[in-house]
């Protein structure tokens, strides 16, 4: 059947536009309903897409239909959407003969009327381009292009724009197809010099969307486009005096992308563009125009090749950033005069979600996070800023104080807080430079805690915390106490935004300056439970972290009697009101985990409904038979890790025995729960499993050693997971690191205990230590296990050691725990020692590690953190060395061979 020869069945036609109009049509779900059932049906007629095409490409009156015009629209509309879906999902079933008449009459849309319609041609013709290859449609391109062309100037303004609306949309979805290789040719050298050409065309529209298709391919750096990129830059200088903003959009997201790809052809032109982007920052009334403008200062000035040509004309543009950050009338209408807003319940969609290790977003009021906006102007000239203070330094300040000093007092609130944002926003990269201002400016700062508008107050904090660690270094300014009191104060505002940002920069301080605030313990802790009593969910997972990097930070100062009497009836009681469900139980796990490791025995009174709670917990979130039950909602690994991880932080504060006693009798389990979760969990439910499995072999061992028989296996298994290095997946190398630490934990205590295992454990952490992708942690933790290992199996070792010895001893050094390499030491050495002649090629090594072990010792005797192992191991060393020392004939000329002060450390030691 010829093309000319098909007709579409008017009864037909007829019932599928009907079903096309209902299906956008939102006042009549029922009608919407069951037009899309029905065009689900039709999709399986072979003509379908031979009557979208119809129906999109003709005029519904003249086929005898008395639809209105909003309704032809509609019908055309949902033809043209249904009719690329079906490209789009079927494009290798559609006929050839609905494919010729589709190629033949969708492009005749190019030139329709409405420019809804002709955007849809557009997107068809795109994605036949993309379904079936440019090759299967040769003619398209050059019949779009001549159309732009109009060299008869009889095509008509609609036409034009349509069609280079449709090479442009080919562009953005095929990049890849038109820069290939095809026979010696790639269809992008001519489209290239044709589009440069289009950006001198008189219609304004298609001079935006000729520019448009250029920046799709920019970053790709193809050969034409380099090759003709003078020409294009002459355009581009052209175009500098456009009227039509979006030319001008797109002309400052150009020179964005060459900044990155071509900087030495922007660098002989650095002056003009200056003026060009500044002229284009200030049209305020095009907001994507500025931003794009802003966009410029942020590249070029981290950019090697420009940053010296920006540095005259700084002064010009640094006072443009800071207009730019201060908020526009219609964000001042918008956000000003917060409400007191403290007594009331959060919104379900104000509740961010919470994740277990992850920590606590405190960029609430920084440059990358202001919950008030969105990626804008002012943000983006924040950033711009930051890269120029970072690059230049002194000369940015020169130019920011004066405006910092005028706007900081000045008496509209949006200058006062751009000046707060400011400071705060080169603090980073100007810190040094800004010092000796601060004795000023963080008295004018700290007043501005008070200011009577809550967004001054808010973004106050983070700039305050963005400069503690300097404030509190600093003891001659004595302004330490009065910010720190000032921040804490701001975490019972009466504004829910500013008490975010005021527990967000207290968390700042505590990380920058640490042990200073032991002495202000109290205070610091009163002031938290008075934020217990008022906070709402949102606010009070910043006050967990508050308390938890407070206890990270001062570490057994939060043990005093006061401390614990005033902190945990607070914690106590959230920890009873959060039910198992409540996602405010996840924060709340963590802040307790710092908070028992801080105040260890101080704790021990406290441990044991956390211990069940989290056992319950774990069970919960392991349950089997909830994992495949379709109608219970799936467990939240982020409950399990936080539980696991308190049990960590519990199990090393308590003794064995106290521990012990707190699960002997647990129901569940907590080593069944544990042989499960390191089998079953994902990878951040196993990462805290091994760590929870490591310190079980380490301080409750006997409780341990029945379930080896389950655990060994699969720990073995969590081991031979090469693949999770391979794919660089972060958690799931966590739990390989993990499980190496922890198989060397139940090596040390088990020793001969392991003879079942040790061959297969032997020769996973082989495969992990001769892996060249593995992590520095990874690799070190498994030499460790490796070591340990050799404590009760130095026989199944030695025949090995020569294959060990090398990584081995490369890594031993730089482990820094004393027990750890000390108990690794004397495993190796007992394999050393049972097969001493395969160490030929690595014994000066071994000889200068003894040496330089006993160097470190001899360094640290008034250390009180001497490994138990010390003495045995000197003795083996010396034992070994004496055996070596009867099989090597000159011994003492193998010893000169050695460094002299490993040479004179070992006939010193061990009296060679």
């Amino acid at each position: 059947m010829s093309l000319l020869a098909w007709e579409p069945d008017g009864d037909q036609l007829l019932q599928l536009s009907i079903f096309l109009r209902d299906s956008l049509n939102g006042k009549n779900k029922n009608a919407q309903k069951e037009a899309e059932i029905m065009l689900a049906k039709a999709k399986s007629s072979p003509e379908i897409n031979n009557y979208l095409a119809y129906l999109f490409s003709s005029s519904l009156q003249s086929s005898g239909f008395s639809y209105n015009t909003e309704d032809s629209l509609a019908i055309r509309s949902a033809a043209a959407i249904m009719l690329k879906n079906n490209i789009k999902t079927g494009f290798g079933k559609i006929s050839k003969t609905s494919i010729t008449l589709i190629r033949s009459w969708v492009p005749n849309n190019l030139q329709d009327k409405n420019s809804q319609i002709r955007n849809y041609a557009g997107n068809i013709i795109a994605e036949m381009v993309s379904s079936g290859g440019i090759l299967e449609w040769p003619e398209i391109l050059p019949d779009l292009i001549s159309v732009v062309d109009n060299v008869s100037r009889s095509i008509t303004q609609e036409a034009q724009e349509g069609a280079m609306a449709a090479l442009s949309k080919i562009c953005d979805d095929n990049q890849e197809i038109l820069n290939k290789d095809e026979q010696g040719q790639r269809t992008l050298n001519n489209l290239i010099p044709k589009l440069i050409e289009f950006t001198r065309n008189p219609v304004p529209n298609i001079r935006c969307l000729a520019l448009a298709s250029i920046n799709i391919f920019i970053r790709q750096r193809p050969a034409v486009l380099l090759k003709n990129l003078d020409v294009l830059l002459d355009h581009l200088f052209l175009l500098a005096t456009d009227p039509t903003p979006d030319v001008h959009k797109q002309l400052c997201r150009m020179l964005v992308q060459l900044v990155e790809v071509r900087p030495d052809k922007i660098k002989p032109h650095i002056t003009g563009l200056v003026d060009y982007i500044i002229t284009q920052q200030k049209k305020v009334d095009e907001e994507d125009l500025t931003c794009e403008a802003a966009e410029f200062w942020f590249k070029a000035g981290g950019n090697t090749v420009l940053r010296q040509s920006l540095a005259p004309h700084l002064r010009i543009i640094i006072p443009v950033l800071l207009d730019s950050m201060v908020y526009c009338e219609e964000d001042i209408i918008r956000l000003e005069g917060g409400e007191d807003d403290a007594d009331e319940e959060d919104r379900a969609e104000d509740m961010k979600p919470t994740f277990a290790k992850g920590g606590i977003d405190r960029s609430e009021t920084s440059i990358d996070d202001n919950p008030e906006d969105a990626w804008n102007l002012r943000k983006i000239s924040a950033n711009a800023l930051r890269v120029l203070a970072t690059q230049f330094s002194n000369p940015v300040i020169d130019v920011i104080l004066p405006s910092l000093v005028a706007n900081i007092k000045h008496k509209e609130w949006p200058y006062r807080e751009a000046a707060a944002f400011t400071l705060g926003s080169v603090a980073d990269s100007c810190a040094t430079v800004v010092a000796p201002h601060l004795r000023d400016l963080i008295p004018s700062l700290i007043t501005l805690l008070s200011d009577e508008e809550p967004l001054v107050r808010q973004i106050t904090c983070w700039t305050l915390g963005c400069y503690s660690s300097w404030v509190g270094k600093d003891q001659r300014l004595n302004l330490f106490q009065p910010m720190m009191e000032g921040i804490l104060a701001k975490m019972l505002d009466p504004n829910k935004k500013v008490q975010a940002a005021g527990a967000s920069a207290f968390a700042h301080l505590e990380e920058n300056v640490g042990e200073q605030l032991i002495p202000y313990c109290y205070p610091i802790i009163e002031q938290f439970v008075r934020c217990f009593k008022q906070y709402k969910d949102r606010n009070m997972v910043m006050l967990y972290d508050c308390v938890g990097t407070l206890a990270k930070n001062v570490g057994n100062a939060l043990a005093a009697p006061a401390m614990v009497d005033l902190l945990m009836p607070a914690l106590i009681h959230r920890w009873n009101s959060a039910s198992d469900q409540s996602h405010e139980l996840i924060p709340l796990l963590e802040c307790l985990s710092s908070v028992v490791m801080a105040q260890g025995d101080a704790f021990r009174t406290f441990a044991p409904p956390l211990v069940s709670r989290c056992l319950k917990i774990i069970h919960q979130n392991l349950d089997p038979t909830t994992a495949q039950n379709a109608d219970i909602e799936a467990p939240n690994s982020n409950f399990l890790v936080t539980a696991i991880s308190l049990l960590s932080a519990i199990i090393q504060v308590l003794n064995g025995e106290e521990f012990t006693r707190l699960v002997c009798d647990s129901k569940p389990d907590l080593f069944e729960l544990l042989t499960f979760c390191i089998g079953n969990a994902t990878d951040d439910g196993c990462l805290a499993a091994y760590e929870l499995l490591g310190y079980c072999a380490k301080y409750v061992f006997s409780q341990l050693r029945p379930s080896l028989p389950g655990v060994m296996p699969i720990l073995i298994k969590q081991l031979n997971k090469n693949g999770v290095i391979e794919e660089d997946n972060e958690d799931g190398i966590s739990a390989v690191n993990n499980a190496c630490w922890s198989a060397g934990e139940i090596c040390i205590q088990s020793k001969e205990e392991m003879a079942p295992y040790a061959e297969l454990l032997l020769q996973s952490l082989l495969d992990i230590i001769q892996n060249p992708k593995t992590e520095q942690s990874v690799h070190e933790n498994a030499i460790v296990a490796l070591g340990r290992l050799g404590l009760g199996n130095s026989q199944l070792m030695a025949p090995h050691i020569s294959v060990i010895a090398t990584k081995f001893l490369g890594l031993i050094n730089s482990i820094h725990n004393p027990e750890e390499k000390a108990s690794a030491l004397i495993g190796f050495t007992l394999a050393v020692e049972q097969n001493p002649r395969a160490m030929e090629n690595e014994l000066l090594n071994f000889f200068s590690t003894i040496a330089r072990y006993n160097q470190e010792n001899e360094k640290d005797k008034e250390n009180e953190d001497h490994s138990p192992y010390e003495q045995h191991l000197r003795s083996l060393f010396a034992q070994v060395l004496n055996g070596y020392k009867e099989i090597i004939p000159d011994f003492g000329s193998f010893l000169s061979k050695l460094e002299p002060q490993h040479e004179e450390t070992l006939r010193r030691i061990f009296q060679l």
